[in-house]
């Protein structure tokens, strides 16, 4: 008799145990959440699915429930897209960019992406890779590291915390995952950033990224130029184009305070901006962005399994990869034509970015005489510092940009352009200032005629055909 008692107990202790995880129970306290949960995807799932703790936090409110943010929580139901994600963990894409583009330790001198600067790897990887930088490492960044951040943010994890022993503690151990851009209680696109709430808040109505799509603002939360705010214990973005961040520069001193947004270069013996990867402000008022193609279009296609399902791919690569899905709904060529094509684009940016950083180098080397110089005309040796440092935040704007200026190639080519005439400057200025001799003018930048007369053509060849097309 005692036996049965005790288990009828222990049922009744399991079932109470499971409905503490139902919505509806939970729907007296969150009817916020749960009434909007209830209508999407997810509500014939208990909410302990993904909340750890419940049981505890339904009978003490200050028990704060855990949240499971592991993308294996949502392989059971999104099989495809979990295994495209994971298809490239463990790749080793970590080179050091000072390998291929060997002048990145003296212009970024005394900063500490001088000594590690390594190409992008795969999302799946975020967490590993910021494990393995040699750079100081802060929980802020975080953020766009890893998806156990967001609902802990000045909680367990604010702007002092420590990274290193979040990691060995263990609060830290996902990497990015489906949560940071799907919202597990009503299925749809969402973003977590409070520097990108706050970007978009104060965007002017004239602003070029105002008509964003979700589509292209959950990428935003992290392919963006930004700099850690030391007053608001947190990041913020400037979300200007490049032609406006000197504006935005003078307008703050928040990028002097920490070393994401500036440092001292030894041989210039000024400040330096130091821009981070601004895919979101470069591609701003591109043709594709002009046309409406989300970040999402190019860089998740559509893929068809072998099953014959259609599926989102989040493989979060470049289209190069996939050439057909990304670029075959609008353009009709080739895969290997439209790699050629881009990479021809891209060939002319780093043509040019090349030039750029070899004027920059030069104009160091006049620095570095004018240090050791009798006499040096201070009042022109400013002005030299303050050539480069419009240099090097036009120059920096694009190689710090992951797309080898393809997000907007009219304007990458632009701003390299401008980076170069101030690099020229601060070069002629600080001989001048040293006095040393004034180096000869580099060569013209020849001008690819062939390919710019057949762009022509083809472009004269599709007008005329939908003039005709009218008549």
């Amino acid at each position: 008799m005692g036996k049965k008692i005790l288990l009828t107990l222990l049922l009744i202790l399991l079932l109470s145990s499971a409905a503490m995880a139902q919505p509806e129970t939970c729907r007296q306290c969150h009817e916020a959440v749960v009434t909007p949960y209830l209508a999407g995807p997810h509500a014939k799932m208990d909410c302990a699915r993904c909340h750890e703790n419940s049981q505890p936090h339904a009978a003490n409110p200050d028990t704060r429930p855990g949240v499971r943010v592991d993308a294996a929580t949502c392989r059971e139901c999104h099989q495809l897209q979990y295994e495209s994600y994971f298809s490239e963990e463990g790749t080793d894409r970590t080179p050091q960019k000072q390998e291929r583009f060997p002048l990145l330790r003296r212009l970024l001198a005394g900063h500490p992406f001088a000594e590690d600067y390594r190409e992008p790897r795969s999302h799946i990887n975020m967490l590993t890779s910021f494990v393995e930088t040699a750079r100081p490492r802060s929980a802020t960044c975080m953020f766009c590291k890893s998806s156990d951040v967001y609902w802990q943010w000045n909680q367990n994890i604010n702007y002092e915390s420590n990274a290193g022993e979040l990691l060995d503690q263990g609060v830290i151990r996902n990497p990015i995952t489906c949560v940071q851009c799907h919202s597990p209680h009503v299925g749809g696109l969402r973003f977590v950033q409070p520097a990108l709430r706050e970007a978009i808040e104060r965007m002017p109505a004239e602003h070029p990224g105002k008509d964003d799509p979700l589509q292209s603002r959950v990428c935003a939360q992290c392919h963006v130029n930004y700099n850690f705010n030391p007053q608001a214990r947190g990041i913020e973005f400037p979300f200007v184009k490049v032609a406006q961040m000197p504006d935005y520069i003078q307008g703050t001193n928040v990028w002097r305070e920490t070393k994401t947004g500036g440092w001292k270069h030894p041989e210039v013996g000024t400040m330096l901006y130091k821009v981070q990867h601004p895919e979101t402000e470069l591609y701003w008022g591109s043709v594709h962005h002009q046309l409406g193609v989300s970040c999402a279009d190019c860089h998740m296609p559509k893929r068809t399994a072998a099953n014959g399902q259609l599926y989102t791919n989040h493989w979060l690569t470049g289209p190069l990869n996939f050439p057909e899905e990304a670029c075959g709904r609008c353009h009709q060529q080739t895969g290997e034509e439209l790699t050629n094509r881009v990479r021809a684009i891209q060939d002319d940016v780093y043509g040019l970015k090349q030039t750029v950083m070899t004027t920059m180098d030069a104009a160091l080397d006049n620095f570095a005489a004018a240090q050791d110089a009798a006499n040096v005309n201070e009042e022109l040796l400013e002005e030299a510092r303050q050539s480069y440092f419009m240099a090097h935040l036009y120059w920096e704007w694009i190689a710090s940009e992951n797309s080898v200026g393809f997000h907007n190639p009219a304007e990458a080519m632009e701003a390299l352009e401008t980076a170069n005439r101030f690099a020229t400057e601060a070069r002629d200025q600080a001989a001048q200032a040293a006095g040393v001799a004034r180096p000869a003018p580099a060569p013209a930048r020849r001008v690819p005629w062939i390919p710019l007369l057949l762009g022509l053509a083809v472009v004269g060849a599709a007008a005329a055909y939908f003039i005709s097309r009218k008549k």
